[in-house]
């Protein structure tokens, strides 16, 4: 299969003198989008308003004059003559290296791969927009520019439309498929919190084992919300998101919103006794305690060893994990003492977490195999490109991937269609 490059050619300059516009300012972009394509210049003026536009050549002596004016309502262009000066006057002009004028270009390349990097927007821009040397910013903020304008949308106004895009969901759901959504609002209205788990996933929840995987991940659009997420495992052992909430921070006072929404949408369905594991984040330590009374907490035996190489040296990874996985009391009072005898301060450490919360010999409960959070870390992994959209595509991103994984996985009778954002009319918030 050819690559895109060998597929594209490079687009050629159209002529636009018997276009016409709906408004000024675009008539005004496409005037000038037109003269850089064709690799020529014009002159800082100040005879423009909201009714026309009179552009001359940087050389007085060029006989070069483009106007736009209105006639029947629409924006024409009322006079052209082409340049007569040298090309060399149109060396350097800054324009060309404008942020607006670069994102005209690249559109169809952001469009393509969003992630893009701006070292490859300058390359593309040179390979076939003869445009070398392009700056890094302003191929950055072409970059930018596309994705609010283009792809994204107004991110601050798509949060007007997530009460919208939660009715479609209720919309599609059936009577014996609920979803648990729980929108927090502040008194002025503004958008705080959402927690949603599923339909689909609550009518498997007595299906699946008392193991719940809890981790809190960044989100990398402009308003920088943070990602709660809970994961369990259905009775093959396959992973299966169960709920996530967008909030403002990862702290106390938010995951114990997410620890309560969790309960109440678990309801009867939530074990007596069941095992959470997480990192030692203070914040969810204390969540779980106070809103799961009936988890153990198991700490996360993979973040406890990169502690432990952080503090004291990767030596002492090893002497860890033959502590954390050791089969039998015995092997477990072995390692425990060798380590007290090498490096007492690292066994100092490690008890002070709580053998009981992390060691197969002390551990309580089953833990089906599992000492690491690792299924959550990896729902984060499938998730890397959603989490880098903007609030409201990300929801909408992550309700679709969990549809396709139920009817895929499970062969469930609710096929995933279109976007539920393609069903809600974007509109001035």
């Amino acid at each position: 299969m050819e690559s895109i490059e060998e597929q594209w050619n490079p687009p050629t300059s159209t002529d636009i003198l018997s276009d016409s516009w709906m408004d000024i300012a675009s008539a005004k972009k496409a005037a000038k989008t037109w003269i850089l394509d064709r690799g020529e210049s014009w002159a800082p003026t100040d005879q423009n308003n909201q009714k026309r536009l009179q552009l001359h050549c940087l050389l007085s002596s060029c006989s070069f004059h483009l106007r736009v004016a209105s006639k029947d309502r629409l924006f024409r262009i009322a006079s052209y003559t082409p340049h007569d000066c040298p090309p060399s006057t149109h060396a350097n002009f800054k324009p060309r290296n404008s942020a607006w004028y670069i994102s005209s270009l690249v559109e169809r390349d952001v469009t393509i791969n969003r992630q893009i990097k701006p070292k490859e927007i300058r390359e593309r821009a040179g390979l076939y927009h003869q445009l070398p040397r392009v700056p890094y910013m302003p191929a950055w903020r072409a970059r930018e520019r596309l994705r609010d304008t283009l792809i994204n949308g107004d991110e601050g106004a798509s949060f007007n439309l997530i009460p919208a895009w939660l009715a479609r969901i209720e919309e599609e759901e059936d009577e014996t498929s609920v979803s648990w959504l729980d929108l927090d609002i502040t008194d002025d209205r503004r958008f705080q919190a959402l927690f949603v788990m599923l339909g689909p996933t609550r009518s498997f929840l007595h299906t699946i084992r008392p193991f719940y995987a809890l981790d809190g991940t960044h989100t990398r659009s402009r308003y920088n919300l943070t990602l709660l997420i809970a994961v369990g495992l259905d009775g093959e052992d396959r992973i299966l998101p169960l709920a996530w909430a967008l909030v403002p921070g990862e702290n106390e006072r938010w995951w114990n919103w997410f620890c309560d929404n969790l309960a109440k949408a678990f309801g009867d369905d939530l074990y007596p006794h069941f095992v959470v594991i997480s990192d030692r984040d203070k914040g969810l330590l204390n969540a779980v305690e106070s809103k799961l009374p009936g988890a153990t907490h198991a700490m996360c035996c993979q973040h406890i060893a990169e502690n432990i190489h952080k503090r004291f040296g990767k030596e002492y990874k090893a002497p860890f994990w033959a502590i954390a996985r050791a089969q039998s009391q015995s092997a477990f009072d072995t390692a425990v003492q060798a380590l007290q005898r090498d490096a007492p301060q690292v066994e100092e450490y490690i008890a002070s977490i709580g053998y009981e919360s992390f060691a197969f010999a002390c551990f309580p409960r089953p833990r089906f195999g599992h000492d690491t959070s690792n299924i959550v870390e990896s729902t984060n992994s499938m998730w890397r490109e959603i989490r880098e959209l903007p609030p409201l595509q990300l929801l909408d991103g992550i309700y679709q991937w969990n549809l396709t994984t139920f009817y895929e996985r499970y062969r469930l009778p609710l096929a995933p269609g279109n976007s539920i954002l393609s069903n809600i009319a974007y509109q001035s918030c």
